[in-house]
């Protein structure tokens, strides 16, 4: 096609200097190192005929699975529906010697954004050195789209957790993590699952001090797992709303970041922001996204130039280095669909990290860029989990 435009061109051309990131996979030959066989004879001899394998087999017994029956034949199912708008009603398998101490035994509207609030309490007996096992149902509204596992994440880094292992997502709306704490002296273990329905969050959550026998554990972390929504009104956290360009371009956007700096006079050359604006109207985020009718005024050189002048006088950065790119996956209309992210620094914040992730949208007649300014996960976690999940919406919603 006479226009169809490289990536090469319109995202690497924009930060022309900058640098691969050390910690990106190198490949040889078509094979990463981690693949090439360095097994010993001897061990290949010995699995040939079955030693190693048998005897691994004999030794790697799954907790999980040991205790599986005792599980089943243990506890008992536990279903209740909680709230009196947009009820939920959920469901749980639970120890049947526990004690259930339940905080909350009516269709709870409490709940608010600012603490999680009992939904349900159970307990187990008092174990050597003090200290029980115990599970909580808990429950809290959330403001902003966010994924389960940054929520989960940034819970854990507000509370001083330490995780033991990475969170493990499932989808977009449930993950599931286990960490070490200490409450009263004691060395606790947690296990918890959040589940997000709606704008609210449930919080699953088993802990036990860290001494407690294999098989409570099991028996607590299956329980935690054995949690399911039986029934629940689907939708969003947040409200949405829809933009359109005149060349036909349609996105929606979550309603608590704000639309600004709205640009129609050049009917080839579209623009608009959305900022994440915190109280006191301090900015958290920025997505922007501008499109181009390719013309002779408005060429492939202007454009790139543009765009550079843009983010690296108009916004301050200096560019880094590249850490991700890959393929955008957004329908048929688009010959061209792909997302990079750069790190970045401020000219007056030289030593503070921030992240660019720049997105290109290619057509025969228009090219689109839509990117994201936004703080790094250590310098500001929650707003780097708002703002990465708001363009993954925006994108998604292209068409």
């Amino acid at each position: 096609m006479k226009h169809k435009i490289s990536i090469a061109v319109l995202t690497l051309a924009i930060f022309s200097g900058i640098t691969f990131s050390a910690s990106a996979t190198v490949f040889k030959n078509g094979f990463s190192e981690h693949s090439l066989n360095t097994t010993p004879v001897t061990s290949i001899l010995k699995r040939f005929f079955g030693h190693d394998e048998q005897q691994a087999k004999a030794e790697k017994v799954d907790p999980v699975e040991k205790y599986k029956e005792d599980f089943e034949s243990e506890s008992e199912l536990y279903t209740v529906t909680r709230f009196k708008v947009n009820p939920i009603k959920y469901e749980i398998k639970i120890p049947k010697v526990w004690t259930h101490t339940t905080a909350n035994m009516g269709l709870s509207t409490d709940i608010n954004s600012r603490l999680l609030d009992t939904l349900d309490h159970f307990q187990g007996a008092l174990i050597v050195g003090g200290g029980r096992p115990s599970l909580s149902i808990e429950a809290i509204s959330i403001n902003h789209e966010i994924l389960a596992e940054h929520w989960l994440q940034n819970y854990i880094f507000k509370n001083g957790h330490a995780s033991e292992k990475p969170i493990e997502a499932d989808n977009e709306n449930q993950a599931q993590v286990s960490f070490i704490y200490i409450k009263n002296g004691v060395s606790y273990r947690a296990i918890v699952r959040a589940y997000i329905i709606q704008d609210r969050l449930l919080l699953i959550k088993f802990e036990a001090p860290i001494n407690i026998n294999e098989k409570t554990l099991i028996l607590g972390r299956l329980a935690v797992e054995s949690f399911t929504i039986a029934s629940a009104s689907i939708g969003s956290i947040e409200e949405s709303k829809s933009f359109s360009f005149v060349n036909g371009l349609s996105f929606s956007f979550p309603s608590s970041w704000v639309a600004r700096n709205h640009s129609l006079r050049d009917p080839n050359k579209l623009a608009i922001e959305f900022h994440n604006v915190a109280q006191g109207e301090n900015l958290k985020g920025l997505v922007r996204v501008l499109s181009y009718r390719r013309s002779k005024e408005y060429t492939n050189d202007f454009i790139v130039n543009e765009l550079r002048r843009q983010i690296k006088k108009g916004l301050n950065l200096n560019i880094s280095q590249i850490k991700n790119s890959a393929p955008l996956s957004v329908g048929l209309a688009y010959d061209v669909a792909h997302i990079e992210m750069y790190t970045a620094s401020r000219g007056d914040r030289p030593n503070v990290e921030y992240e660019v992730w720049l997105a290109v949208l290619g057509t025969d007649e228009w090219v689109t860029f839509i990117y994201l300014l936004t703080p790094n996960k250590d310098l500001d976690f929650y707003s780097w989990a708002r703002n990465t999940r708001m363009l993954d919406l925006l994108i998604a919603s292209i068409n």
